[in-house]
């Protein structure tokens, strides 16, 4: 039987200028150029994305009144992503009190994406409210 990998983790003094071993990147730039980390909003956690695409886009839909993160809003943004065939690396949504939900994600994003047809796709979602997309730029 072969012996499973263990899931690599480090924990290290949070530093200005950190470097992280080579044993730990290793596996990540053999495969990968780039990578996006998304530190949401509660600061809890930072989560970090291998990526071979030279920017992301953030997206973020905010939900109207008296509408919920319920299974239309998912069904109706599913076929959306499907058809743009967008890399998810991350997604969340989060409804703080009846008045206030929205929806965010993360992905891959290329040049010749069709960035104005999508926001208009995701606008026409019976409970979007307000759309946000930003393009992220590679930092060096």
């Amino acid at each position: 039987m072969e012996k499973q990998k263990n899931t690599k983790c480090i924990l290290r003094k949070l530093k200005r200028n950190m470097e992280l071993s080579e044993d730990f990147l290793g596996n990540i730039t053999n495969k990968f150029e780039n990578i996006l980390a998304v530190i949401p909003n509660d600061l809890r956690k930072i989560v970090v994305f291998p990526t071979n695409a030279e920017s992301g886009l953030y997206c973020k839909i905010r939900i109207s009144k008296d509408s919920k993160l319920d299974e239309s809003f998912f069904t109706a943004l599913r076929e959306r992503l499907a058809k743009f065939q967008l890399k998810t690396l991350y997604t969340t949504g989060v409804c703080y009190s009846k008045q206030e939900c929205y929806w965010e994600g993360v992905f891959e994003y290329y040049k010749e994406f069709p960035l104005q047809k999508f926001k208009r796709s995701l606008e026409n979602i019976g409970s979007a409210k307000d759309i946000t997309l930003d393009v992220l730029k590679i930092i060096e």
